[in-house]
């Protein structure tokens, strides 16, 4: 279907850039979370960020476009999905060394945004800001 846009006024052709441009937010996240679906929370990923070396971390997070990953030094990352593979988990012979064992249960806590208003993840009942803010 063509669209001839020499006969179109102003108004007309704003209004058509407004349609395209969200037609297409729409496709890029639509593509994103089919990429996404791929992960699961705690799975172990890699990247290459420009410049740098492979990264190597837990996802931890998904937001609406990028991935929160938490590398083993410690490192914070919001990733493209597309720009994720899962990583291989190589088995040590004698003893693993601190670079293949996985980010525990408590760090990936430890570097997650809760909400001041949510339900502390204590159990509590009560509100986080009321309950353990202040301890962390």
């Amino acid at each position: 279907m063509a669209i001839n846009i020499e006969n179109l006024s102003e108004a007309e052709l704003i209004e058509l850039n407004h349609k395209i441009v969200h037609r297409l937010r729409l496709m890029q996240q639509v593509y994103a979370h089919k990429e996404m679906i791929k992960f699961k929370i705690g799975d172990k990923v890699t990247f290459s960020p420009a410049g740098k070396t492979i990264q190597t971390g837990t996802l931890t997070r998904f937001n609406k476009k990028t991935v929160t990953v938490i590398t083993e030094d410690g490192g914070h990352w919001n990733v493209a999905p597309q720009c994720i593979q899962l990583a291989e988990i190589k088995v040590a012979q004698k003893q693993p060394s601190k670079k293949l064992e996985l980010i525990s249960d408590e760090n990936i806590q430890k570097h997650q945004y809760i909400s001041r208003n949510a339900p502390c993840p204590c159990g509590s009942g009560k509100k986080y800001k009321r309950c353990c803010e202040s301890k962390h």
